[in-house]
């Protein structure tokens, strides 16, 4: 007779996640492992890394999610087309990438998503950074019934506050905590990790699947708005993000992102960066070419890519950044 702590092992043992690792130090065989981990179309371009260095992934498929560890040494550009949806916080280096025309940079403890969609362009920097992925059909489990019309995704890349990437943390590292040990990893504690995963990023990163549409949103004052805006404009020098914003106005972010679309006819990121342009400009105006470049001030406002702050620029000020300086 097999006796119930028998079959608790048993059933422990069934549900061992199993760890791959993978090393190189080739760019294109580094590539085509990591898009099979994530789930993604995903390119990069890279020199082969210096000796002593190599492209690492250690992935941890544990059924209804997989967790990857990936590190990528040096300057590293890549484009992606995710199948599935992609959480990514940063152990060490810095990334960047472009989302809706706007930049974004992720330094310290950063984190962000890529969603299926939404094609991801991105940059990084000595990369270490810790993925879990999900299908999207297991947060829309999550997410329960939805009246959005407009299909559910996911709206930025980046958390609603710097509370929420606490948030996102802690569950991974919970989840990590798990991986060290194999034995607590039953069916049940499997499915409140899924759960616990699920539900987290349905609340730490802006998205439709919870969230009411455009249509079905409060109609919110003018007055909000220019309150928000005056916020951004003073505090522009900032690491705002969109919950940032909507929190010193008693909005959601999603109800802010209505708001801007509703009377702005533009997004709140998108006047940040026209408000940042516009304090970049007037510096490279009273700027003394001898000691200042484009390129500090325009860094100093958060604009990292000078090929598109200068295509920005001229787009906007029918001018170039390094004319203006030198003005």
């Amino acid at each position: 007779m097999t006796s119930t702590n028998d079959s608790g092992r048993a059933a422990a043992a069934a549900f061992r996640p199993r760890t791959r690792r993978f090393s190189t130090s080739d760019p294109e065989s580094a590539a085509r492992r990591i898009g099979d981990a994530l789930r993604t179309r995903f390119r990069m371009a890279s020199p082969p890394p210096a000796s002593g260095r190599a492209f690492e992934l250690e992935l941890t498929d544990l059924g209804p999610f997989r967790v990857c560890g990936i590190r990528l040494p040096g300057e590293v550009t890549s484009t992606s087309s995710a199948r599935q949806a992609v959480f990514a916080e940063l152990m060490g280096g810095a990334a960047e990438c472009r989302f809706d025309g706007v930049d974004y940079r992720f330094t310290g403890e950063g984190v962000w998503c890529v969603t299926p969609r939404i094609p991801f362009r991105g940059r990084t920097v000595d990369l270490h950074a810790r993925c879990v992925v999900m299908p999207m059909s297991l947060l829309e489990h999550f997410a329960g019934p939805s009246t959005c019309r407009g299909g559910r995704r996911f709206t930025s890349p980046r958390p609603v506050s710097q509370i929420s990437v606490r948030q996102w943390r802690a569950a991974t590292a919970y989840v990590g905590g798990l991986l060290e040990a194999p034995e607590l990893m039953t069916p049940l504690v499997m499915a409140n990790a899924t759960g616990l995963l699920a539900a987290t990023a349905l609340a730490v990163f802006p998205n439709t699947f919870t969230d009411p549409d455009e249509a079905a949103a409060p109609t919110v004052a003018p007055t909000v708005v220019r309150q928000a805006t005056a916020y951004i404009e003073e505090h522009a020098h900032l690491d705002l993000t969109v919950g940032d914003i909507a929190n010193q106005v008693h909005l959601t972010p999603r109800a802010l992102q209505y708001a801007f679309r509703r009377h702005l006819e533009t997004t709140p990121f998108a006047y940040l960066r026209r408000v940042r342009l516009d304090h970049a400009r007037r510096e490279l105006l009273a700027a003394d070419p001898a000691t200042s470049t484009v390129a500090q001030i325009a860094a100093r406002w958060g604009f990292l890519h000078q090929g598109r702050f200068a295509a920005l620029y001229r787009a906007t000020y029918q001018d170039t950044p390094r004319q203006t300086l030198r003005a």
